[in-house]
């Protein structure tokens, strides 16, 4: 089965959660392409074995990384050697790792004195300890947690680790796992990123995350008309996919099904050129029916039509993916013989690594094999 592909995802009413996690709004939000915050961290634990100074502003021209960590995460204690192959592999070319976490001082020494884990090949640490491992950059941290609010409350992000890149004219150029910045990195020093294109990728998600937190107020209060000019505003000039789910979810909160339907229709007919897009779109709107939304039956219909429509017009290696969210929704809608012909059709376009696809077509071959024994089971013939 594919990944879920929107960070938000809001099912029914009851699942959508106030996350006391800021008091950022649209306006105060820390994105990409802002100012980064300056740094006021208490503890410089670890400087490269001498070669980085603390750090307060951010030096134009150089490139710096703010990761944020925990001595109990297990994926941040996992990403330290990938985080110390990225320090030596890009100091000369001006760039500071300062990785930091939110816990008392001795809790930090405690944990850089145990020994390093073994890695999951079974290879030998390079490392005895993780104090000798994390010499290469600039650990630190910071307890009364300002360094945290600033940056990874001020940018809703919810979970460690999470790092930052800051560039070479101190904006905010990534966010995202510490494991998938290099590629970012290497675009950013050489002059080659695209700030403008990942932010549109990028911001839409830190305002679903405002609006998961934000809209239960109005719907507590059935304000209806309320939590839609809530979410209007919030994503004022940023509407998108993440933008059509939460609208659709709430007004099927507010039973208004046949508005919803018109909603996701004219959705889907302005992205007739965006294959990938419409596709994001009828893929979560397969999730919010197959987790029991109320009144979907239509939005499906209208969501396998837009389909059918968009994935022929997709680049050949994107057509299997678009194939299978087909397959699901004829198979939600009861549809299983078009279902298995689509899904029929995807694994002859898809990749091998694209195993979601083959994994779909053995449950509706499946599910074909028990319909067609359920027949024969109730033909005047069966047991002669």
């Amino acid at each position: 089965m594919k990944a879920v592909k929107l960070p938000c995802l809001i099912v029914v009413a009851s699942s959508f959660l106030a996350l006391s996690i800021t008091s950022a709004n649209a306006e105060e939000l820390l994105t990409i392409g802002s100012k980064a915050p300056e740094l006021a961290i208490e503890h410089w634990i670890q400087d490269g074995a001498g070669k980085f100074k603390p750090v307060t502003t951010f030096e134009k021209g150089k490139v710096y990384v703010v990761e944020f960590w925990a001595t109990w995460c297990g994926p941040c204690v996992a990403s330290m050697p990938h985080l110390v192959s990225i320090q030596e592999e890009f100091a000369s070319q001006q760039v500071q790792i300062i990785s930091v976490s939110d816990e008392d001082l001795e809790t930090v020494n405690n944990f850089l004195d145990r020994p390093v884990r073994a890695s999951p090949d079974g290879s030998k640490p390079k490392a005895a300890n993780y104090r000798e491992l994390t010499s290469a950059y600039s650990l630190t941290t910071d307890p009364d947690q300002s360094t945290y609010e600033a940056y990874m409350s001020a940018a809703v992000q919810q979970g460690i680790p999470t790092a930052f890149i800051v560039g070479k004219e101190g904006l905010i150029e990534w966010i995202g796992y510490p494991l998938d910045l290099e590629e970012p990195l290497k675009l950013i020093l050489a002059d080659k990123w695209n700030r403008q294109e990942f932010a549109a990728e990028f911001k839409p998600s830190q305002l679903g995350t405002l609006v998961e937190r934000d809209i239960p107020v109005y719907l507590e209060k059935n304000d209806i008309r309320g939590a839609l000019a809530f979410l209007e505003k919030t994503f004022e000039g940023n509407r998108g996919i993440q933008y059509y789910i939460i609208e659709l979810n709430v007004l099927l909160v507010a039973n208004q099904q046949e508005l919803a339907e018109k909603k996701i229709a004219a959705a889907f007919a302005s992205s007739q050129d965006q294959p990938e897009e419409a596709g994001l779109l009828a893929w979560n709107i397969f999730r919010l029916a197959a987790q029991g939304a109320p009144g979907m039956d239509k939005i499906i219909a209208v969501a396998t039509k837009a389909m059918k429509e968009v994935a022929p017009k997709a680049k050949p290696e994107k057509q299997a993916d678009l194939l299978d969210t087909l397959a699901h929704l004829q198979f939600l809608a009861g549809d299983l013989e078009a279902a298995l012909e689509t899904e029929t059709r995807a694994s002859k376009l898809a990749k091998k690594e694209e195993t979601y696809v083959f994994e779909f077509l053995d449950e509706l071959t499946r599910a074909k094999q028990r319909q067609e024994q359920a027949l024969d089971g109730k033909s005047p013939n069966a047991g002669q």
